[in-house]
């Protein structure tokens, strides 16, 4: 069973890799056409580096190397409670800028809503492996990295999935990580948004294809004869 999904991931990401290659080199070709040889010729260095990205993923995809997700930490917060309180403080509170009171209560059994948000957030920390920090700089204040965070919680929470669905750690990506990108690059996911996605996927259902995406999916397929 495991082997026949690991198959069947490869056939998808390998189709969606045919179909981003095809994808650039039309609009290498358009561009060429409609705005001179200048705006080509950026257009296909573009196109160059989404296809090196591609083949670059597709070796990886064919090796199969899986990261290991066992070897990230489960939780943000390690140790007994006392290591854990510590921790919280010296990472948590002070990086937002906050009283432990704005999240839970002495005991750390009731938490309220903001406390409820750090605990995702904490999450997502583990599953890309950094400090709250990160993105944090103090109270209602952040990094250039807020723009993409936020833009990254709204689409797991409208694909319904968490953080280590596709992120192992810092800059590692899981194979079903390593298929969104691809076609985040392909779809300009940065400039258009996530409710792209929804042309192609059902909303909360772990990317699951709609019928559209089916029809997609299985044209590419079948001219790559698979």
């Amino acid at each position: 069973m495991k082997k026949t999904i690991i198959n069947g991931l490869i056939i998808v990401f390998l189709a969606v890799l045919w179909f981003g290659i095809s994808r650039a080199e039309e609009t290498g070709s358009q561009m060429a056409e409609e705005t001179g040889p200048q705006k080509a010729e950026q257009t296909n260095t573009q196109m160059a580096e989404v296809t090196d990205f591609h083949r670059d993923a597709s070796a990886s995809s064919h090796k199969l190397q899986v990261p290991e997700l066992d070897i990230l930490q489960e939780t943000y917060l390690m140790g007994n409670k006392e290591q854990k309180g510590r921790q919280c403080r010296n990472e948590v509170a002070s990086s937002l800028e906050e009283e432990c009171s704005a999240c839970h209560n002495s005991e750390v059994m009731e938490f309220t809503e903001k406390g409820k948000k750090a605990k995702m957030m904490m999450s997502a920390a583990v599953a890309i492996d950094v400090k709250c920090d990160y993105c944090h700089t103090g109270k209602e204040q952040f990094t250039e990295r807020k723009e993409i965070a936020v833009k990254m919680f709204e689409l797991s929470e409208m694909m319904g999935v968490e953080c280590h669905y596709c992120h192992a750690g810092k800059d590692t990506l899981t194979i079903e990580g390593k298929t969104a990108k691809t076609a985040m690059i392909l779809q300009e996911w940065a400039r258009t948004g996530s409710k792209k996605c929804l042309e192609c996927h059902e909303e909360k259902k772990q990317f699951e294809l709609n019928f559209h995406g089916w029809e997609v999916l299985n044209t590419q397929k079948g001219l790559l004869g698979l």
